[in-house]
Order: C-alpha cells, then structure tokens, then sequence
C-alpha cells in the first residue's frame, strides 16, 4: 500500500469501527455550558394499555371477605359476608314503596305513655334458657343476645313471657349491616323450632306454629307461604323488584291479642297488619338469625290491658296532643289553669 499502512486498517483488525478514528479526530467535542436554568420535570404519562387484558383469576385481599363481616365485590354490586358463606346484596331503599296505612287508635294512646321501668322490661327480655346453643344472652346487657358464627346453621331465640290478652309493644334494634340474606324476627309458640342445621332459611314463619317478618325481603311468613309485607302503595311498586322497604336498625314490633293481629311501626308509619288470626294461643317474641356474631336488643316498651281504655286517658291524649310534643317539653302544661293533679296526670307524673 503506497504511503504507508492506514492506521484505519490496523484498528479494523483490532476489531474497532472504522468511523470512530475519523469523527474523533474530524469532530473534536465541544465544550458544555453549565446554565442556571432548572432542569425541567420528567413528564408523567398515564399508562396506556394497546388491548384490554384478562382480568386476573386471582382477587386481592380488599376484593374478598378477609374476615367477619367483610365487604366486597362482584361485578356491579356490593356483596356483604360474615365470613361463614353467609352474603347479603345492598339493595336501593325507597320508601315511596309503601302505602300509607292509619295508626290504630289503641296503639297511638299506648305509644304516648312513657316506657316501663327496666326492672319490669327485663321481665319481658330474651329467654337465656329458650335458645338455640348458637345464641347467648348477654352477660351485661339482658336485653342482647348475640350469636356464635356457625355456618349453615339458622338460630331462634324466645322472650321470657307467652301473651294471651292485651296489646304489646316492643322496641327492637337490629342493626342493618348485621341481619344476612335470611333476618326474620315475629312471634310463635312453644312448639316452634328453635334450631336448623339444614342451612340458612327463615326459620320463624316456616312452619305453623311461628309468624314471622323478613325484614330484608319484606316478606310476612306463616307456614312458608309469603306475603308481601309492607303492602305496596300502588301495583308499579311491585313491578320494580330492586326496589324494597328499608328497614331502619331500630323499630317496633306490636302484638295486639284482643283482635289477634301482629304488626309492625318504622319511625312514626305504621305499616298495617302483617298477621291476623292469632287469638287463643299463647305467643312470644322469637327472632330467626344467620348472621355471625349479630347481636338483637328486644326491650318491651309499655303494654296495654284488655278491654277499652278509660275515658280519662283519651282526654289526656287530646290535650297532650293540642299542646304539641315540644310545648309539653317547654312545661306549657304548668301554664293552664288547672289543678296540680290534673297537670301531674297529663304528663304521666
């Protein structure tokens, strides 16, 4: 080769590229500038994916029932489990579902009495000695039971006392997230079951011996037939099945001996007769659960006698209904002119 070997040749040989002895000598590197303008921030893009992926087979921890009472979901729905194959679905409440129905005379003198004493509710409370072994009675609150997160088992639990004649009323607190698919509380007597291990089912209204209300379904059960209960406002509210009752965590249960008819009062509505017929047998409270480790208060609210009430208490009634709930507060009633027994006898003195 004339002039000498190419140094290009030699590093070709050493396996180097033949542009990097050229641009190096033919581009020497500039010098960097150092300026204080900030660096600029890295730009965030969002993730995006060119095809839709397989949803994974596997669910995370806040996807499923990680313990008692768990919340989760499946598909559109939110699914509630007690841990125990037990779920309940959230349903949308509306209560323009339900007609208007007239609060008896009777039961509207009773509900303006002041409640019983607690001496005498706990005569009237859950039966520990009436129960299915799934269920206990509070040590320090005799108007709660609560029950032991068995699956596939449904637990009923009695009052102490069977009512023949006059009216009851109880106030009953069960707590909305704690009632599962099958939450029936009503009356029956001694002969009704108070254990199922056949799974969860609404024990209290299966057989003929108990009447029963399924609060969520709003089903009044009797010898498992089902009825409708509260009765619908109009015949386009039972067309629209997602739609139900929704009953509160706290309301009352009243049981009228002198016409045999069980009912039931959400806030001030009353919603009519759930069950009638039940005159000559000796009933008590009864409560169907599934839901583990659930907990029903049941207090007996006040209690009427047989027979029509006294003249004297109707005319109490009324005035303490001119005056108005929160002028009787107020002490309105010290302000007329009546005698001091009187005023002591319309406010329950």
């Amino acid at each position: 080769m004339v002039g000498g070997p190419d140094p290009r040749d030699a590093q070709w040989y050493r396996g180097q590229p033949l542009y990097a002895y050229s641009y190096r000598h033919a581009h020497p590197p500039r010098p960097i500038l150092i300026s204080a303008v900030p660096p600029a921030k890295p730009v965030q893009r969002s993730r995006q994916r060119p095809y839709t992926r397989r949803q994974s087979q596997r669910r995370s921890r806040s996807q499923t029932c990680g313990g008692m009472g768990g919340i989760y979901a499946r598909g559109m729905k939110r699914v509630k489990s007690d841990g125990n194959g037990n779920i309940e679905r959230d349903v949308k409440p509306d209560r323009s579902v339900v007609s208007s129905v007239p609060l008896p005379p009777e039961v509207e003198l009773l509900l303006d009495r002041p409640p019983l004493s607690r001496s005498l509710q706990a005569q009237h409370a859950w039966n520990p000695d009436d129960r299915s072994l799934n269920i206990f009675v509070k040590e320090d609150d005799e108007f709660t039971f609560h029950r032991h997160p068995v699956a596939q088992s449904t637990d009923c639990i009695r009052g102490k006392q069977g009512y023949t004649a006059g009216i009851h009323i109880w106030e009953v607190c069960w707590p909305l997230r704690q009632r599962g698919t099958h939450a029936v509380i009503g009356v029956a007597t001694r002969e009704a079951p108070l254990h199922s291990p056949a799974g969860y089912q609404s024990l209290v209204g299966s057989n003929t011996h108990s009447w029963g209300w399924d609060l969520g379904r709003n089903k009044a059960l009797h010898d498992s037939q089902p009825r409708t209960y509260p009765p619908p406002a109009s015949a386009a509210a039972t067309a629209v099945p997602e739609k139900t009752f929704p009953v509160p965590d706290t309301f009352h249960m009243i049981l009228d001996m002198e016409t045999g008819t069980l009912a039931f009062m959400v806030g001030e509505k009353y919603l009519g007769v759930a069950h009638s017929g039940l005159k000559g047998r000796i009933l008590y409270p009864i409560v169907s659960a599934v839901w583990g480790h659930c907990e029903v208060s049941l207090k007996y609210r006040i209690c009427g006698e047989g027979g029509p009430s006294p003249l004297t208490h109707w005319c109490r009634r009324a005035i303490r209904t001119n005056v108005g709930p929160s002028a009787l507060e107020d002490g309105a009633v010290d302000m007329l002119g009546l005698p001091s027994l009187i005023k002591d006898f319309i406010m329950h003195r």
